[in-house]
């Protein structure tokens, strides 16, 4: 899972006017370095992630979740039916009983080993864990929740009460799907200093992950907070003949809930 975000430049020339809440693509991995692989121990809850402890997504683009649509909040009765719309469910690990979906052939086979609610005859997946967001195919469906109506104000991470009132709906959504696991990551767009924006996008980050806990939200079901910075732009921050192109960049300024997979 487009809103906006928003002035008043201090401080660091940094991209940021405002920032909206979304993901993208994985910047080129370096050459692995001879011997063993370094073991990262993630810290502790709450504590920012460095992005480069964290995978980049694999798979098709995430379906995508706007928490704002054309200035209006939208709220977790809406998600569950945008959820039901695509066909995902979430495994359950527990077989579902009985099954409403239909076999192929009548001796399909109609149990639901995995507990994901998809039947055994049309699940590609099997083995789908409890907690996993789950497609049609019975196949992990990527899915992020972009925080539009999240905005800070230029280079700063404080939540205002419009912030709030969206976060408010994400909390409920959580809390509907308590067995879900959840990415909490910041983006910048591709103006300023790389380090700087990685930076603010991880505060940014924090923000909302601190008010997700504060509003009890199990802080075991949370990853990061992690600040991507410019590293995943959802859309090219530059026109074809590389020009600015302020509406992109205003796409990539974002925070995002991923589902994990």
């Amino acid at each position: 899972m487009p809103a906006a975000a928003v002035p008043a430049q201090t401080g660091n020339p940094q991209s940021d006017d405002v920032n909206r809440a979304t993901q993208a693509q994985p910047a080129p991995s370096s050459t692995a370095p001879v011997g063993p692989p370094a073991q990262s121990v993630p810290p502790p809850a709450g504590q920012p992630m460095p992005a480069t402890t964290v995978p980049a997504p694999t798979g098709a683009e995430s379906s995508r979740f706007n928490m704002q649509e054309n200035g209006v909040n939208r709220t977790a009765d809406e998600f569950d039916a945008w959820l039901q719309s695509r066909g995902v469910r979430v495994a359950t690990g527990v077989p579902a009983v009985p099954l409403v979906q239909n076999c192929p052939t009548p001796e399909g086979d109609k149990g639901d080993d995995d507990g994901d609610r998809i039947i055994n005859c049309l699940d590609q997946c099997p083995g789908s864990a409890a907690g996993q967001a789950i497609g049609p195919d019975g196949c992990p469906a990527a899915i992020s929740i972009d925080l539009q109506g999240v905005t800070f104000a230029y280079d700063a991470a404080k939540l205002d009460a419009s912030a709030r009132t969206v976060l408010d709906q994400a909390v409920e959504i959580l809390k509907r799907h308590e067995s879900l696991k959840i990415e909490v990551a910041g983006h910048t767009d591709s103006r300023g200093d790389a380090e700087y924006n990685q930076k603010l996008s991880q505060r940014r980050a924090k923000a909302v992950y601190d008010y997700l806990v504060e509003k009890g939200v199990d802080a075991a079901r949370l990853i990061g907070p992690i600040g991507y910075g410019e590293t995943r732009p959802l859309v090219p921050n530059q026109n074809p003949d590389g020009s600015d192109n302020p509406e992109a960049r205003s796409r990539n300024r974002r925070t995002e809930l991923n589902i994990q997979s």
